[in-house]
């Protein structure tokens, strides 16, 4: 019930809207005093209700965008960010949360990246873990490695702690042509030195 107040549809917001502006209409035609502040109401109700929910995030939000940090975080090998949003115990593949961080600012240099783009996003959540599946576009530097763009899937376990969502569990599901089997052996089998 609260992702319908906090992040409300659109398209509900705006047929709601439109029914307070045709009742109040009505009301207007009718002199009818009644119907036009029910109109009146109704239609505030909606303009409320679109600014509750632009302006309050929900959790599954909230890790969106975090998700967003962490891939731009990467790109810019931002380090502090990473560590940030990296609950401690996080893991990936073997990695531990230091492996993680420094295996991120490694593999971006090594493979030349240079921008990451998330072009699909599906969010799960089960009130203990937010799951995010995702894919990313990346580009690379040409003059490092002759692939100069990737795609890859990714699943994020984002959970909730008291300082707030953090990044518990990263699991590639597939880089390039290679699948979840292949992409582990190849890139996350060996620590990051």
């Amino acid at each position: 019930m609260t992702e319908y107040l906090f992040d409300a549809p659109w398209w509900m917001v705006f047929l709601l809207l439109v029914a307070g502006a045709v009742i109040f209409w009505s009301g207007n035609k009718r002199l009818d005093k009644t119907l036009k502040i029910i109109g009146l109401t109704v239609a505030l109700l909606a303009i409320l209700w679109g600014i509750v929910s632009w302006f309050v995030d929900t959790d599954r939000e909230i890790v969106m965008k975090q998700t967003r940090q962490f891939v731009d975080a990467v790109v810019r090998r931002d380090m502090p960010t990473m560590t940030r949003l990296l609950h401690p115990k996080a893991s990936m593949v073997m990695w531990n949360r230091d492996n993680i961080i420094t295996g991120a600012k490694v593999y971006s240099d090594l493979y030349g990246l240079k921008g990451a783009h998330i072009t699909g996003m599906d969010v799960e959540d089960d009130k203990t873990q937010i799951t995010v599946n995702f894919a990313v576009f990346s580009e690379h530097d040409a003059a490092v490695v002759p692939a100069t763009t990737v795609n890859s899937t990714w699943q994020f376990g984002w959970v909730d702690t008291t300082d707030g969502w953090r990044l518990m569990n990263l699991v590639p599901l597939k880089i390039g042509n290679l699948d979840q089997t292949g992409a582990q052996r190849q890139y996350f089998e060996r620590k990051p030195k």
